[in-house]
């Protein structure tokens, strides 16, 4: 699984979409309406499918993804429940 782990304004969005991208997945995030100025902002020659959080959940149960990538996922978890607490495995 490809984990983006840093802090405010260090490029973990822009290394999300490179390796969406790179293998062709799903880009699901809270603003897909900035998806393509972000891409061209950052240089990319290509832009993914991108859609939001509620439309990826709506979706979710009549399409089958193979490769999703979320931006934020404490704001997407927020979407689906009202999420008080979870852990995280820290890979080594």
């Amino acid at each position: 699984m490809f984990k983006v782990i840093d802090s405010v304004d260090t490029g973990k969005t822009k290394k999300l979409l490179e390796e969406c991208i790179r293998t062709n997945g799903v880009f699901v995030c809270k603003h897909p309406e900035r998806v393509p100025a972000k891409c061209l902002s950052y240089g990319f020659d290509s832009i993914p499918i991108y859609m939001g959080y509620e439309e990826f959940l709506n979706k979710l149960g009549k399409q089958k993804f193979k490769r999703v990538y979320v931006d934020e996922l404490e704001k997407f978890n927020l979407v689906l429940f009202d999420l008080e607490g979870y852990t995280i495995t820290k890979d080594d």
